[in-house]
């Protein structure tokens, strides 16, 4: 009877606070009222009303201080709506709520408050009715016993088992309520936890991982055969000795272990049978580098026994090249011999085509003067003096090529002839000997190297030097026809006298 004397002064108290802060000339505007109770041994309940007075029109909730009434809730005109809220703490709380009415063209806020000193004092605990959580086991395995799974105690329940311990057994388990609950439903239970399992259904399932196997591949070597290491099973050679030859591995599961249905557990083979090497020796290249224009360089592969070579850098022409030698099959390479060769061929360019042009024969040899042996000047031409001294005599003259030259066809590379003979001059300065022979006849053959005049007589490009024999020769002539005509004079003299 307290208690309710208690929450009814509550009530009017916060109704009066209601009336005095409204507007009761105002059509439109809501009134809050509150009221508290006991909700439990530590927690309160308050009930807070908001009621629209009639006439305004429907109303439209828009916030609320404490977040209990929703923004948006509608309140009929003249209608009540009630909204609830728990707190654990007694404490002068005030709640505001604005409403608005005809699409926000009127908007109020009203409040109310519930003092401290108008919660309850005396709540009595009322018995709440719980059901708790049952326990249960954890199923065992082959590696572990069962286990008995007991609910952590919550502060409504606790629980209570005998005997004491998880592991495998029988137990009982008893849920009790906590004060101001009381059990709903069922409280005691009876479970038995299993022990591990044992037997074929707790082998463990493997699959054999097969055998790496390395075949024999070239000479002096043996082949091999590795079997990873795993667990629970066991690898036997029934055939071979793992190095060469037929083979046969078997696979089997140890205790405690049983293979996977459908796996691979034999494997056969042959790892070929040994072989050994012939020792060889690579041999270099011949490589032969450009020497002239127009030319491409050559690089001859050796043929061994046993060693293959391999052009591994260049084309085989021109430029740098490298040939790399490997042992073929059933030959090894001598210890220290040399298995990479390299050089360089040399670039390659185009020669550029030229004609020689054959020697001018500017005068033959007479009694007063030499003959005179023109040679040509070409660009990319050599023309040498090989026969004769270019005055007197037979000649013959060669064109060879400078470097980046080449003849084109049909070219004509020697010419030879004759000057004539020196002579004395006869009565009236003429030579008594026959004409020189023909002149300037040349004939085409390949280029040759350079060459000097004949004789050691320095020779120049362009005309031949004169000597200046022929003028001697003139000399000594009239000085002895000086010589006959003063004799024949002096015996006319002495003729006359002896008269």
């Amino acid at each position: 009877m307290k208690r309710l004397l208690t929450t009814v002064m509550a009530t009017i108290i916060a109704m009066a606070g209601l009336l005095f802060a409204a507007s009761p000339g105002s059509a439109h505007h809501t009134t809050v009222s509150g009221t508290v109770s006991c909700f439990s041994d530590d927690t309160f309940k308050i009930s807070w009303t908001v009621t629209n007075w009639s006439g305004g029109g429907p109303a439209t909730v828009t916030g609320s201080s404490r977040n209990v009434v929703p923004a948006g809730t509608q309140i009929a005109d003249g209608g009540a709506k009630t909204f609830t809220e728990i707190v654990s703490t007694a404490a002068d709380i005030t709640m505001e709520v604005t409403g608005s009415w005809r699409d926000g063209q009127f908007t109020t806020t009203n409040r109310a408050s519930i003092g401290k000193d108008r919660f309850p004092t005396d709540c009595a605990p009322a018995e709440q009715p719980v059901t708790p959580a049952a326990p249960s086991t954890d199923a065992p395995t082959c590696d572990t016993d069962g286990r008995l799974v007991v609910p952590n105690d919550t502060h409504k329940v606790r629980y209570e088992q005998t005997p004491s311990g998880t592991g495998p057994g029988t137990y009982t388990v008893t849920a009790i309520a906590k004060p101001g609950y009381k059990i709903d439903g069922q409280s005691s239970w009876t479970l038995t936890v299993d022990p591990k399992r044992t037997g074929p259904e707790c082998d463990i399932e493997v699959t054999p991982v097969a055998p790496v196997i390395t075949a024999i591949k070239a000479c002096g070597e043996y082949g091999s055969i590795t079997m990873l290491g795993q667990e629970g099973i066991a690898f036997t050679i029934l055939e071979g000795n793992t190095l060469e030859g037929p083979y046969t591995i078997e696979a089997t599961a140890l205790d405690g272990y049983v293979i996977a249905p459908g796996a691979e557990t034999l494997w056969t083979g042959d790892l070929g049978q040994y072989v050994a090497c012939t020792e060889v020796v690579p041999v270099a290249p011949q490589a032969s580098a450009i020497t002239a224009c127009g030319e491409y360089g050559v690089i001859e592969l050796p043929d061994t026994e046993g060693v293959a070579y391999e052009l591994v850098e260049g084309n085989g022409q021109e430029g740098p090249w490298k040939v790399v030698a490997t042992a073929e099959q059933g030959y090894v390479l001598a210890d220290g011999a040399a298995t990479e060769f390299s050089g360089d061929l040399g670039q390659y360019a185009d020669c550029t085509p030229v004609t020689p042009v054959a020697p001018t024969v500017e005068q033959t040899a007479t009694c007063a003067e030499p003959g005179s042996l023109v040679l040509p000047e070409t660009t990319g031409v050599v023309y040498t003096l090989v026969e004769g001294d270019g005055q007197w005599g037979p000649w013959k003259v060669i064109a060879t090529l400078e470097d980046g030259y080449v003849l084109t066809p049909d070219a004509v590379t020697v010419w030879s002839g004759d000057l004539g003979e020196a002579t004395e001059c006869g009565v009236g300065g003429h030579s008594e000997e026959k004409e020189p022979q023909d002149t300037g006849s040349g004939s085409g053959t390949s280029a040759g190297s350079s060459g000097g005049a004949s004789g050691g007589q320095a020779v120049r490009q362009g005309v031949l030097p004169n000597t200046g024999a022929g003028s001697s020769a003139l000399l000594l002539a009239m000085l002895g026809l000086m010589l006959v005509a003063g004799g024949m004079g002096m015996t006319q003299l002495r003729l006359r006298r002896t008269v």
